[in-house]
């Protein structure tokens, strides 16, 4: 999937999706991979379960907070990555957000690309990593997240709802700071 934003002048790209093959030593290589080889401007993040991946909205709110932060210097976490992850289910603790996200079951992974520049860098990035790690590019199952995000937020297992929550997390941890 591809969304394009524009904030504070900039356009971004933000691409999520799956990747099928990577079972708990790949996750850790890719990870490790990932993180040495994003450039400037570039930033791949790498959730342990692709439904781990909520609804797009929730993606785009938790983005936005995490630029402005970013822009403005004011960031919870040191980088992108973490801070995004933080919004992502709107929390302040890093090791809460990296415990969420790094745990799952299975083999397929999920991912978020963002880049300031263009969307290449991530498709390459993308590419690499299927090229690498013998991973397949998949579409994320639309409905899988709504049974861990209910169960995370103690929240019956009810789309809307849990959008509506996730978003109102992410907005009062921006408010917070």
């Amino acid at each position: 999937m591809n969304i394009s934003i524009r904030f504070d002048g900039r356009d971004y790209t933000l691409v999520y999706g799956c990747l099928k093959g990577l079972d708990d030593e790949a996750f850790q290589s890719a990870l490790k991979w990932s993180r040495e080889n994003t450039k400037e401007g570039t930033w791949l993040i790498l959730l342990r379960d692709c439904c781990k991946l909520p609804d797009r909205r929730v993606i785009v709110t938790s983005l936005l907070h995490t630029l402005r932060n970013f822009s403005s210097g004011r960031m919870i976490s040191r980088d992108l990555v973490h801070e995004f992850l933080l919004f992502l289910i709107g929390v302040r603790n890093i090791k809460d957000a990296a415990k969420f996200f790094g745990e799952g079951q299975g083999t397929r992974a999920g991912f978020v690309g963002i880049s300031s520049r263009s969307v290449e860098p991530i498709l390459s990035l993308l590419e690499e990593i299927r090229g690498v790690f013998k991973a397949v590019e998949e579409e994320p199952d639309e409905d899988c997240w709504i049974s861990l995000y209910s169960a995370f937020l103690n929240l019956p297992p009810d789309r809307e709802l849990l959008v509506r929550a996730l978003r109102a997390r992410a907005t009062l941890l921006a408010l917070t700071l």
